[in-house]
Formats: structure tokens, sequence, C-alpha cells
């Protein structure tokens, strides 16, 4: 999953047209947890990225996202997915703040012969082209073998779920 958009440079680099900040490096953005929401089996994470870096940057697309159990080791059978949704490119002045969001169920898939749900104790997330991860605490149990990460956006509002087909 990249952050990156095809029509930004790597981290670091000034877009070729001019008009925009460069895109965000790792090493000068903070994760940090936001605001949950919960109902009918699903949860949802907003999870913030600040920008603490002296210079505005952009960031476009969505994170590479995994979760690691308590001893540091990737969950197993649980894989992101993007969640359809429209990226859009978020410029972040110094000290400022972009969000996405994880979303999540709780209930055990027994039609596929799952009783328990594997916990996650930490979450990783990789930013473009950049091979730097951010890494924030937050336990929780993903059911369904599946998370869904939405795109970074310049509001804090949880990302609507797709409508069902």
């Amino acid at each position: 999953f990249s952050l990156g958009n095809p029509d930004l440079p790597p981290p670091g680099q000034q877009p070729e047209s001019g008009g925009g900040p460069a895109a965000c490096r790792t090493a000068d953005l903070r994760l940090a947890p936001g605001e949950t929401d919960a109902g009918a089996g699903n949860r949802a994470q907003i999870l913030t990225l600040t920008n603490a870096g002296t210079a505005p940057c952009s960031l476009s697309g969505y994170p590479a996202v995994s979760l690691l159990d308590a001893n540091g080791r990737p969950v197993s059978g649980v894989r992101s997915d993007q969640n359809p949704g429209t990226a859009t490119l978020v410029i972040l002045p110094a000290a400022g703040r972009a969000f996405f969001d994880i979303a999540w169920n709780v209930v055990p898939n027994e039609a596929e012969g799952q009783t328990t749900c594997p916990t996650a104790t930490r979450v990783t997330v990789r930013l473009g082209a950049d091979t730097a991860t951010l890494a924030l605490p937050l336990t929780f149990t993903p059911c369904g073998g599946r998370i869904r990460v939405n795109p970074v956006r310049a509001t804090e509002e949880i990302a609507p779920a797709p409508e069902a087909a």
C-alpha cells in the first residue's frame, strides 16, 4: 500500500511542477491515536500524522499498515485492505495534522472456523517510497482476517464505510 501518489515525487523531493511542498518524510512525522468509533461489531480508529518538521510537506493516498503482536512479530492471518475512497493531496504546514483511519470487525468469522480473534498490540505505518516506519502501541483484536485502511485526508472524521454491493 503506497501513500505515494504517482503525481508526487518521493519523500524529500520537490514536485516537478514546483507548485507544492515536498512529500512528507517519515522522520518528520509523528503518529498518534485519534478518535474511535464502535457499532454492530465494527470498530474504527483514527490515526493522526503530525508534521514535526519546520517546512510544509504533502501527503496523499493510502498508508501501508501492518499489525504486530506482543512479541513484535507480524499478526498472522490479518491483511490490510484499502477501503475504496478518493485520495486527495493534503498539505501539512509545520505542526499541521493529517488523518487516516483503520477499521475492523470484532466478531469471529465462525463460517470460516474462527472462534477467537488474534490480538495486535502495535500498529506500524509506512508512507510512500520512504522505507522508514512509524509505530504506535495500539491493542485490538481484528476478526475476519482483515483490517480496512482509508486514505489520508485533512479532516479528523472517520471515513464512511463503502456501501454494500
